[in-house]
């Protein structure tokens, strides 16, 4: 059978292309790139930064002054991103959080059997192969939480989050350093509104591209697109910026999906607290390898 050299070239094209596959953590890169996510609409750009104006915001920390000739003490700046609540029901006391009532929870005080012959049963499924809605149990907080990288909070011992052009006093709730994570606090505030964060599926690929939200709530804000790459799900990740102290990064739908630690050694690029890493920080009964064993006793 002959061949010309235009079917050849066709089919050494085809078997070049490779095909995307999401391997376990350890063996391989880890990060999925889309094709929607090369290109971004201008609406779609002002969207997303319009969203994380109420979501991003740059961190003051201070140490206290070491000798009297220390004047005001070290002081850092970086960003958190807030955060909502039931994100942290895993690492918080139960304490902070309240359930927030959803239709058909039960009332005591309400729940009278009905005197009408139409009103009875009608709150469950007639049919014992129908299958009920699990109910997401919400929770609310008493305080408005961010997400920040802990090593850059070492040492200090007040902290401000900057929010509509005003320092509000802030505390350190929570820190795992060895996840690099940490949780601050601070009364609520009608200019902030907490995302979301991205779940870690250790089968499923992590987004490719991030988006990074540069000196917000400043006139020198940006929204910039990069690339995260994940080789390892417990080490960090990789992007191509330089930000650091905690910049967070968000998926096109505005998730929380990484902070930013600090520039690698080349100075292009940064280390990132990814899915990963904050599913151990945010999880951590999930990756806990102690067992405890309850002896039996037994009486001779």
């Amino acid at each position: 059978m002959q061949t010309n050299g235009f079917t050849l070239a066709v089919g050494i094209l085809f078997m070049a292309i490779p095909t995307a596959q999401a391997q376990t953590p350890g063996g391989g890169t880890q990060t999925v790139l889309h094709a929607d996510d090369l290109t971004l609409s201008m609406s779609a750009h002002g969207k997303l930064q319009k969203r994380l104006e109420k979501a991003v915001f740059i961190v003051h920390a201070s140490q206290t002054p070491s000798h009297p000739y220390d004047g005001n003490g070290l002081a850092f700046d970086g960003a958190a991103a807030a955060v909502q609540p039931d994100a942290l029901q895993d690492i918080l006391p139960p304490e902070a959080f309240q359930k927030i009532p959803q239709p058909g929870d039960s009332h005591p005080d309400t729940d009278v059997p009905p005197t009408s012959f139409f009103g009875r049963g009608l709150e469950s499924v007639s049919s014992p192969f129908a299958s009920r809605p699990t109910a997401k149990e919400n929770v609310s907080a008493s305080r408005q939480y961010y997400l920040t990288t802990a090593d850059w909070l070492t040492g200090s011992t007040s902290f401000t989050v900057r929010i509509a052009n005003t320092d509000v006093v802030a505390q350190l709730d929570y820190r795992d350093d060895a996840q690099n994570v940490a949780v601050l606090s601070t009364a609520p505030h009608p200019k902030v509104d907490g995302v979301a964060v991205l779940p870690f599926d250790p089968e499923a690929p992590i987004p490719a591209h991030a988006y990074l939200m540069l000196s917000p709530n400043t006139p020198y804000e940006s929204l910039t697109q990069h690339v995260l790459h994940v080789d390892t799900a417990h080490l960090y990740g990789m992007s191509n910026h330089t930000a650091r102290n905690g910049y967070p990064m968000f998926t096109l739908d505005g998730r929380l999906m990484g902070l930013s630690v600090g520039p690698t050694e080349t100075r292009t690029k940064s280390f990132i607290v990814h899915p990963g890493i904050l599913d151990r920080a945010l999880h951590p009964q999930k990756y806990r390898r102690i067992t405890e064993e309850k002896p039996d006793l037994y009486t001779l």
